[in-house]
């Protein structure tokens, strides 16, 4: 099996701080500073994907990931999601 098992806790904890990550990349686009930060310590890799990614593709991602978040807590299959959020990055 190439899956490495991922249990709905860990799973919505990844999916948090993702969330955070595209809340920083929001922040980054329109200018504020580190301080305002919640992944302070990747600014560096957030500023260069902040410059990548368009306000729509942040809507777009962000959707997806809280879409994800609400359906690991309804019971869905991890590892679909896990799938679908692999996909994600790739766009």
């Amino acid at each position: 099996n190439k899956y490495v098992s991922i249990d709905r806790d860990k799973l919505s904890w990844i999916l948090k701080i993702l969330i955070s990550c595209v809340r920083d990349l929001y922040l980054l686009k329109i200018g504020a500073g580190e301080a305002e930060l919640i992944n302070r310590d990747a600014r560096n890799e957030l500023l260069g994907l902040s410059r990548r990614y368009t306000f729509d593709d942040l809507d777009w991602i962000l959707q997806q990931l809280c879409d994800w978040l609400y359906n690991v807590r309804q019971n869905i299959n991890p590892r679909l999601l896990v799938d679908n959020l692999r996909l994600l990055w790739i766009k």
